[in-house]
């Protein structure tokens, strides 16, 4: 039986560095990245991420199982887990889905989203 793997992005929140990013900043954020995943999947974490948000929202897009999913969710610095789907930006973009940046039916209160005033506290 294979194991089938799809694409989620997992949301961390916002970043700790500020404005005026080097390029160590935007590598410490892959690295963390890296870091955080491989605590789950060891050495499969760099083939699994295929993108780094380093900007603007602490995240990552990777390859993963749903079991792999779970467990990743219940991390305590996981804000949250979406499958990665074209509806989802859609939603995002018209402002549709903003609960689905939360967590357990809370908008982070370091959230970027609230920073930017589309979430009211």
């Amino acid at each position: 039986m294979d194991i089938i793997k799809q694409s989620y992005i997992v949301y961390l929140g916002e970043h700790s560095h500020g404005p005026g990013l080097t390029s160590a900043d935007l590598e410490s954020v892959v690295d963390s990245h890296h870091t955080f995943l491989g605590s789950f999947l060891g050495r499969e974490a760099k083939d699994a991420i295929f993108y780094s948000y380093k900007r603007h929202i602490n995240g990552f897009a990777a390859h993963l199982e749903d079991d792999q999913v779970e467990e990743i969710q219940r991390h305590p610095s996981v804000i949250s887990v979406h499958a990665d789907r074209a509806e989802n930006y859609t939603q995002l973009v018209h402002g549709n889905s903003l609960g689905r940046l939360e967590k357990k039916g809370v908008v982070h209160p370091s959230s970027l989203w609230k920073k930017a005033g589309f979430v009211r506290t």
